[in-house]
């Protein structure tokens, strides 16, 4: 455990790796080279001829087989040669000097190596000490910072003793790291251990807050950079930060894209030309953001680079990445990836679904020979595996059995896959009435129902039946009756209108469509249709007590010469006057008393009720039928005006005096 804890420690205090290729599986297949064995690492070692990037490579490969007998006696050989070329032994040194914890079976042939080389060759004898982590390590080390031995050799050995013990407050004091050094051989192995676990811990926090704090610097600095360049140099500087090797100027980089694409500003080609090689990425995660990059961005020659990413994909993240980004490019060699991953993994089944979908619409799918492995796959996944793509493509390609298995998730106890599935039927009239029902026991899909009866069934019988659904807010179901009621005729609407059983807020809202029609005004069966479905609207916008509305409504009916007749038009119009407060301008139309009357109930509350009531009096006082008398009492006596006030009896009577 503490090996693996020391080993983990050394690679991020060192910052470096072990040489060896991190590719994904599929991606080593295409660089994959042929297969070395030990002695022909041996040669390459041995072989003053090749280069030290090749000597060191082969050190590296023969250090992953120390194990074997053969290799470690050749590698123990490199170090301690006393005569010919130094090359081995200083590529076996660097080699050790790049492994977070070097193999205890090469530390007596280090020590060796370190006594014969020369000083200039000590520097790197000290790096290689540094990756033992041992006790013994350590004194040599500190043997090498007396200062008998040349300053680089020391600063040398300062810094592997900083890297094996992660102490970097004793710096360059070679008295102090004595006195460490006297301190630790008194400990136990496990005290040892732990001592060290424990500062290369705090070595490890300290410099991941000093690269926090540079990253934060870079990445402003950097900022500021492409703020202050020129319009035509920003997408070049968009590229290289996509392309940066530090993550924290990589991550600026997409995050500077997307907001130039969400400013209407779209970069030019080196960034999708970045994208695309981002592909090929080592890291699962930035190939997925590269095709979310791409499918975003568009460019018309990433087509081919996304088809090839997908088809030598694994990972299946980046898969449904690439599959959303196939859609904008749906050719026929997409199919086989696609279908694999369609049936592959429940994670891909709605993007590989999608990209389907769009080769379906492209008519590049073999119908014959993938319309059966379609379906296959869809019935084989759980409905919330589908979300919106499976299920639109189970309604197109499949069968009677299908369609009743999406009919069937409409019961379905999960609240997102009932309305994903009546988003997908409401896309055939076939389903119309089945949401209808499903709406009337689940509110969430009221929406879904409406938008289905608008698109499929825009009828006067339409809007009746998904009026008597009921379900969703007062809001989405007057703005539901408004956008059936666009596709309507005004002669049905009228008759919606006047229909009881509707609820009125919702016949109102159908009607209002009404006031925005415009007609020829020489089409006489038009113009009263209209004027009629007006002031059947303001009626309506009265009984719920909006009289500025209903005065909106008849606004475009102010010239008729039926406002000045009586009639329904002058009594609508007198009520809402009545309402509003307005009784002088009410009494110049020829309304009736029954519209007055009815005015002052919906405000009999009202503050201006009472002074509504005796203008109604000085109106009407003498012309008032029996019926019209009895209603004038009742409000008179909610008003409170028999306590003081003489009452005005029908024509014919005595007149009497209120008490």
């Amino acid at each position: 455990m503490l090996g693996c804890a020391l080993a983990v420690t050394g690679l991020v205090l060192c910052g470096v790796s072990d040489g060896r290729p991190r590719l994904p599986g599929i991606l080593a297949r295409d660089v994959a080279q042929p297969e070395r064995g030990p002695a022909d690492d041996l040669i390459a070692l041995e072989d003053p001829g090749v280069s030290r990037a090749e000597r060191d490579a082969a050190a590296d490969r023969l250090l992953d087989r120390v194990a074997e007998d053969g290799v470690r006696e050749a590698l123990t050989r490199a170090l301690v040669r006393s005569n010919g070329s130094s090359g081995p032994r200083m590529a076996v040194l660097r080699a050790l000097a790049r492994r977070a914890s070097a193999p205890e079976e090469l530390f007596q042939a280090a020590v060796a190596a370190t006594y014969m080389a020369r000083p200039d060759e000590q520097i790197e004898a000290m790096a290689a000490l540094g990756s033992f982590r041992t006790r013994s390590a350590a004194q040599i080390l500190v043997t090498f910072t007396r200062d008998d031995r040349p300053a680089p050799v020391r600063e040398a050995a300062y810094a592997a003793l900083i890297r094996l013990t992660g102490r970097v407050d004793l710096g360059t004091d070679s008295s102090a790291w004595w006195d460490w050094y006297f301190e630790a051989i008194t400990l136990s192995p496990l005290e040892w251990e732990q001592s060290l676990v424990r500062s290369l811990a705090g070595r490890i926090d300290s410099i991941r807050r000093e690269r926090q704090n540079l990253a934060q610097r870079l990445v402003e600095s950097s900022r500021t950079i492409w703020l202050s360049a020129k319009p035509d140099d920003r997408s070049r500087l968009l590229a290289s930060f996509l392309l940066d090797d530090v993550e924290d100027i990589r991550r600026l980089g997409f995050d500077l894209v997307r907001q130039e694409i969400a400013t209407g500003n779209p970069p030019k080609d080196e960034v999708g030309a970045a994208a695309m090689t981002l592909l090929r990425h080592p890291r699962a995660t930035i190939r997925a953001e590269a095709a979310r990059l791409l499918n975003q961005l568009a460019p018309p020659d990433a087509g081919g680079a996304v088809l090839a990413a997908l088809e030598r994909e694994e990972d299946p993240r980046v898969a449904d990445a690439l599959m959303a980004a196939v859609r904008r490019w749906p050719v026929a060699e997409a199919r086989a990836p696609v279908l694999f991953w369609l049936e592959e993994d429940p994670l891909t089944t709605a993007a590989a679904a999608d990209a389907c979908l769009a080769m379906l619409r492209a008519g590049v799918l073999d119908l014959e020979v993938d319309r059966p492995r379609i379906l296959r796959a869809l019935r084989s996944r759980r409905a919330e595996d589908l979300r919106g793509p499976g299920l639109v493509l189970t309604l197109e390609l499949g069968e009677e059995s299908d369609r009743e298995r999406l009919v069937g998730l409409l019961h379905h106890p999960e609240a997102p896959v009932r309305l994903a599935t009546a988003e997908v039927l409401g896309q055939s009239a076939d389903f119309v009435d089945v949401l209808l029902a499903a709406a009337s026991r689940d509110p969430a899909l009221y929406n879904t129902a409406s938008r289905a009866v608008r698109d499929h069934r825009p009828t006067l019988a339409g809007l009746r039946a998904i009026a008597m659904v009921g379900g969703g807010t007062s809001s989405s179901q007057a703005q539901s009756m408004t956008l059936i009621a666009e596709r309507i005729d005004t002669a049905s609407l009228l008759a919606f209108a006047v229909d009881e059983v509707v609820p009125l807020v919702l016949r109102e809202s159908a009607l209002s469509v009404v006031q925005r029609r415009r007609i020829d005004g020489e089409n006489a069966d038009a113009v009263r249709e209209r004027t009629l479905a007006l002031i059947e609207l303001a009626k309506l916008r009265l009984e719920l007590r909006r009289s500025q509305a209903a005065l909106a409504a008849l606004d475009p009916l102010k010239d008729s010469p039926a406002m000045l007749e009586a009639g329904p038009l002058a009594d609508t119009k007198a009520m809402a006057l009545v309402m509003e407060g307005r009784a002088g301008e009410a009494m110049r139309l020829a309304a009736s008393a029954d519209a007055w009357l009815r005015a002052i109930e919906l405000i009999i509350d009202e503050p201006l009720a009472p002074r509504m009531m005796r203008a109604f009096e000085r109106q009407f006082r003498f012309a008032m039928t029996p019926a019209q008398w009895e209603k004038y009492v009742s409000l008179r006596a909610r008003l409170g005006f028999e306590r003081f006030d003489r009452l005005w009896l029908p024509p014919g009577e005595a007149v009497s005096t209120g008490g």
